[in-house]
C-alpha cells in the first residue's frame, strides 16, 4: 500500500495531466450531448439533459477508482525481467499488484469526488437526497468489484508478453473496445436491442455503465440480483 501510494504522489505531472485530459474529454462529450438531447426534442432514449449529464459525472468520478493500468506495469516487467525480482519475494506478485493499484487509484478518486462529486451537488442535488444506508453500501461494493474486474482483464492481457514481442497493442486494443462497450461514452441501454443484449453478455458492463446506473438510482430493482 505504501508503495502504491508513493507512486502516486511521485507522478504528480502525470496526476495532473490525466485529470486535464478527463476534464476536457467530459467537456467534449458535454457539448455533443447537448446538441443531441437539444436535436431530439429535449430527450433522448428516456434521458434528459440533466440525466445524461449527472450519468457522465458519475463515469467521471468511477473512473478515477476503477480503470485500471496495472497491465503495462506487468508488461513491462515481463519484458525487463523485474517479474524475476518479484518471485524473489515472499508476495504474492498480483496480489501486490491490485494493491498499489488500488491505493494510486483511491489517490485520484478523492480529486475526483471532490471534483465532479461537487459539480452533482450543485447540479442535480436531488441525487444526494436520493441516497439510502442500503445504496451507499451496494455502491461501495459494485465499484469495488469493477476494480477487480478491470483489473482481472488487463492483468490477463498482459500476461500475454509471455507469448508475444509485447502486450500494448492488445492493451490499446482492448481500452478501445472498453471505451465504446462499458457505457464510458455512450449509456449502453441506447444501443439497439440485439447489440445491448451481446454487450450485457459481456464483463464490460460491470465496470461502468451498471455501478453508473445503481449510483444513480437508475438500475432496476430486479436487476440487482442480475448484477452482483
Amino acid at each position: 500500500m505504501k508503495i502504491g501510494w508513493l507512486d502516486a504522489i511521485e507522478y504528480r505531472t502525470e496526476f495532473i495531466i490525466s485529470y486535464m485530459g478527463w476534464i476536457v474529454s467530459f467537456v467534449i462529450s458535454l457539448f455533443i450531448w447537448m446538441a443531441v438531447t437539444k436535436s431530439g426534442g429535449g430527450t433522448v432514449g428516456g434521458y434528459d439533459l440533466k440525466s445524461i449529464v449527472t450519468y457522465f459525472l458519475i463515469i467521471q468520478i468511477i473512473r478515477t477508482l476503477v480503470f485500471s493500468r496495472a497491465g503495462w506495469q506487468i508488461n513491462s516487467d515481463i519484458q525487463t525481467g523485474d517479474l524475476s525480482n518479484w518471485l524473489l519475494k515472499p508476495i504474492n506478485y498480483m496480489s501486490a499488484q491490485l494493491i498499489m493499484e488500488f491505493v494510486n487509484n483511491a489517490f485520484r478518486a478523492v480529486f475526483g469526488l471532490l471534483m465532479f462529486g461537487a459539480i452533482i451537488f450543485f447540479y442535480n442535488p436531488e441525487l444526494f437526497s436520493s441516497f439510502t444506508p442500503s445504496r451507499i453500501v451496494l455502491s461501495v461494493i459494485i465499484v469495488l468489484l469493477a476494480h477487480v474486474i478491470s483489473f482481472l482483464i488487463v492483468s490477463l492481457i498482459a500476461l500475454s508478453a509471455f507469448w508475444v514481442v509485447n502486450a500494448n497493442r492488445f492493451l490499446f486494443i482492448y481500452f478501445s473496445i472498453l471505451t465504446i462497450f462499458s457505457g464510458m461514452i455512450i449509456p449502453l441501454d441506447l444501443f439497439p436491442e440485439r447489440i445491448a443484449n451481446i454487450i450485457f453478455a459481456l464483463p464490460l458492463p460491470y465496470i461502468f455503465y451498471f455501478p453508473t446506473k445503481l449510483i444513480q438510482g437508475t438500475l432496476p430493482a430486479d436487476m440487482y440480483i442480475e448484477v452482483f
